[in-house]
């Protein structure tokens, strides 16, 4: 069984994330997959999900994100994956 890493995730399943589709689907089903790759390597520690979703990042989303870790680099560094969703989703979902 495999232990918690982000080695190897080249040929996963998990795709990029550019949040150019300002549909509320498209963070909701980026986050399904990557929460499915999660599970299928057993990757359950906070910092190896963040570090595996800071690569799929791209684009503006991935602006977005220096500008995060830039502006409070100590905190960006060890955020739980539950509040970076939070983040993502508050930035990249359309509000009515």
């Amino acid at each position: 069984m495999k232990q918690g890493g982000c080695k190897g995730h080249e040929n996963s399943s998990a795709k990029s994330f550019i949040g150019k589709d300002t549909k509320a689907k498209s963070v909701r089903q980026w986050v399904f997959q990557v929460e499915a790759y999660f599970e299928s390597q057993v990757i359950n520690m906070n910092i190896d999900q963040l570090k595996l979703a800071q690569s799929l990042l791209k684009d503006h989303v991935l602006e977005w994100w220096m500008a995060q870790k830039d502006a409070k680099p100590n905190l960006m560094g060890s955020l739980p994956w539950s509040t970076f969703k939070a983040k993502l989703n508050e930035r990249f979902t359309p509000h009515n």
